[in-house]
């Protein structure tokens, strides 16, 4: 019984142990929309910036491509 007991105790410690851990670091938890806004905002122009790059390498390109094929005729 006392080592059911010991582990009953050591469960409540290590309980209680996660509860104040929570409720000290919820503040720095508190305000993360803005920062997922703000995240999402800046993924959003990366990826603009990224199709941008890509269709205008692709236009580089197909020019070269239709210049050399001119050239050679």
């Amino acid at each position: 019984m006392k080592e059911k007991k010991s582990v009953i105790i050591n469960t409540v410690k290590k309980g209680g142990i996660f509860v104040a851990a929570s409720i000290v670091t919820a503040p720095a938890f508190a305000d993360t929309t803005a920062s997922i806004n703000a995240a999402i905002a800046a993924a959003e122009a990366n990826m603009t910036l990224v199709t941008v790059g890509v269709l205008t390498v692709a236009a580089i390109g197909f020019g070269i491509g239709l210049v050399t094929s001119f050239l050679r005729k």
